[in-house]
């Protein structure tokens, strides 16, 4: 669904522990060169395609999403 948004070259979504929730939905994207977004307009975005409770709660604008080789079990 991220990947709709004419700007982001690529994009992970992820889940992180939380107390209450049991898990929290985070999101990190990659620009396309000489594009500008900030992370209010990735989540102003995910809100108006997807149901409440897949918003991502954190989200980062990244240089690069890391990569590891498959397998590696250093995530």
């Amino acid at each position: 669904m991220l990947y709709k948004y004419s700007d982001f070259a690529e994009a992970a979504v992820v889940g992180a522990a939380h107390p209450d929730l049991g898990e929290k939905i985070g999101a990190g994207v990659d620009l396309k060169s000489a594009a500008v977004a900030t992370a209010e307009e990735l989540r102003d975005f995910v809100k108006e395609s997807v149901a409440g409770h897949k918003h991502p709660r954190n989200t980062h604008i990244l240089d690069a999403l890391p990569k590891v080789p498959p397998g590696n079990p250093q995530v």
